[in-house]
């Protein structure tokens, strides 16, 4: 049970989007006179506690949703490189490892940028496939 009075009253909502849209301790309390602008400044924490949380949520979704796209675009490039492959069609082939090569390389930077800037051009498939499988396994832990 919280001691605030804002928290406690019907009203809270309507103050915590004028908290959030930056207006002062002072016009809030002018709008509700039943609240101090000591009131207010004392709620503040309350509000902000809410924004961090929906902020880390977002966040958090938004990583789900790129570590999605990612493994959809790893698996489309390389079902390019294996069609290109079978159809001899080399440079179209190696236009899409490059691709695979890009995108490796961007998640890498994105999941560890201490160590951004190895080249993964010189490394077999089967390197670079463990590479891929790595990368998108610790986007996956960093999302949860």
């Amino acid at each position: 049970m919280t001691n605030c009075s804002i928290c406690a009253s019907k009203i809270k909502h309507r103050i915590d989007q004028l908290i959030v849209t930056g207006a002062s301790n002072r016009a809030i309390s002018r709008q509700f006179p039943d609240f101090s602008k000591d009131a207010v400044r004392r709620h503040r924490p309350h509000v902000s506690k809410k924004i961090q949380e929906a902020n880390e949520e977002r966040e958090k979704e938004h990583g789900l949703q790129l570590d999605s796209l990612l493994k959809e675009t790893v698996e489309g490039l390389r079902d390019l490189a294996d069609n290109a492959k079978h159809a001899e069609d080399y440079k179209a082939a190696a236009s899409a490892l490059g691709h695979i090569i890009r995108v490796a390389e961007i998640l890498s930077k994105m999941i560890d940028p201490e160590n951004y800037g190895r080249s993964l051009e010189t490394l077999t498939d089967e390197e670079l496939n463990a590479e891929i499988a790595e990368l998108l396994q610790r986007a996956e832990t960093q999302a949860s």
